[in-house]
């Protein structure tokens, strides 16, 4: 087979790139992530991807601290944000003004 990214062929490693918080594979499926702080109910923050996806994205998230003595362990909603590939918003189920940190991964083209 021949190297490339063309059909019946095998990518080298210039076909693979990436950068601060992402990586593009051969296939254009892109894999971006993050930690961020989420803002509470009723108040999202926008994070900005490292670079734009072209056609949509699935994204997870966790909380970044699970330690002896949390007194809580909130859940996270996501939402595009404007076209919807550039940025998504963040909200923790936390209340009062107190975000929570936020780990995250999008994976899509």
């Amino acid at each position: 087979r021949g190297v490339g990214t063309g059909e019946n062929q095998i990518p080298d490693m210039a076909s693979f790139t990436s950068g601060p918080g992402w990586m593009k594979f051969p296939d254009g499926t892109i894999i971006q992530f993050g930690v961020n702080i989420a803002g509470p109910i009723g108040y999202p923050k926008t994070v900005n991807f490292p670079i734009p996806f072209t056609s949509g994205y699935r994204i997870a998230t966790s909380f970044d601290s699970a330690i002896n003595g949390a007194t809580d362990c909130p859940a996270f909603a996501t939402t595009p944000a404007g076209g919807g590939l550039l940025a998504f918003y963040l909200m923790s189920s936390r209340t009062g003004g107190a975000g929570a940190g936020a780990n995250w991964i999008a994976i899509g083209k």
